[in-house]
């Protein structure tokens, strides 16, 4: 097995977990690597997954593998990677009776600090303290591993997974936006904080504002493709802008009720998962729900 990391240029991260001793990069979507990338073919290489022990690079993107030999371990890294959150306790527990204190501890502080509140005393002692055990472990291991140690809402519906603090850029995070099961926030999710906070805030106030499906015999997909087609529409319904956090989204809000409804859509023609471009996709949830959550954000960040 080969954790491989993809890093864009941009500055956004993603990984893939491959069970193979051959990696297959490209555009395409059956690839085990997809690289949104036009100057790459669909089914771009082939690499041996040694040859991604040190760093590769392919247009914008770099790659780079950690490779994993235990079979125990491998299934319970894959099992991790498919969203199984127990594992990660056993995992911690394996890693101990190998030796591997450090990466135990790791998974351990991480899951601590997801039962605390951010604000506490105890919340940011931990928080220093995974900072000073990650810096010696493997690269490729941890970016597999590393969790957003806030996390508001579901992913199924919406969610955002804000990271720790940096001492050494105050005005910079990590926050990932998750909306039907997808993360949105996959180009860049490094923000800066007192832009973000207003575009939130912006965001919470225009949650409040009834608009309703201006085209009300068609559906909310219907209604998402017209809108885009109108620049005057667009400019009425826009929600969740960002900055370059989400300026890959076509995305616009409805009030249907005490319900709001989100539509999405990605435009990039470098999108880092081409088999999602040209798809519309949409949440409902409660209005006051939403509005909590984003009052919830600005007062964490």
């Amino acid at each position: 097995m080969v954790i491989v990391v993809i890093e864009h240029a941009a500055g956004w991260r993603d990984h893939v977990v491959v069970d193979r001793d051959v990696v297959t990069i490209g555009r395409a979507p059956d690839n085990d690597v997809v690289l949104g990338d036009p100057q790459l073919a669909e089914h771009h290489t082939t690499l041996e997954a040694r040859a991604l022990a040190t760093p590769v690079r392919f247009g914008e993107f770099t790659l780079v593998g950690e490779l994993v030999f235990d079979p125990i371990e491998a299934a319970l890294l894959t099992a991790i990677a498919g969203g199984d959150g127990p594992s990660l306790a056993v995992y911690a527990d394996w890693l101990d009776e190998h030796d591997r204190h450090e990466s135990a501890e790791f998974l351990r502080v991480q899951r601590a600090l997801l039962t605390l509140a951010p604000t506490s005393s105890a919340f940011a002692e931990l928080a220093t303290r995974l900072r000073a055990v990650e810096e010696g472990l493997p690269y490729g291991w941890r970016s597999h591993l590393t969790r957003p140690v806030i996390e508001l809402g579901e992913p199924t519906t919406l969610a955002f997974r804000i990271g720790l603090e940096r001492p050494d850029a105050p005005t910079s995070r990590l926050v990932e936006i998750w909306a039907a099961g997808i993360e949105l926030t996959c180009d860049d999710n490094e923000i800066h904080v007192p832009s973000f906070v207003h575009a939130i805030e912006r965001a919470a106030s225009w949650a409040r504002r009834p608009r309703g499906l201006p085209f009300p015999d068609l559906d909310v997909i219907a209604n998402h493709r017209r809108i885009d087609d109108d620049e005057e529409l667009r400019d009425r319904y826009r929600w969740l802008d960002t900055g370059p956090t989400t300026d890959n989204l076509s995305c616009f809000l409805f009030l249907d009720g005490e319900d709001a409804i989100v539509t999405f859509a990605f435009w990039r023609q470098t999108h880092p998962r081409p088999h999602e471009l040209g798809q519309v996709f949409a949440i409902r949830l409660p209005g006051d729900e939403l509005r909590a959550r984003l009052q919830q954000l600005v007062r964490i960040l």
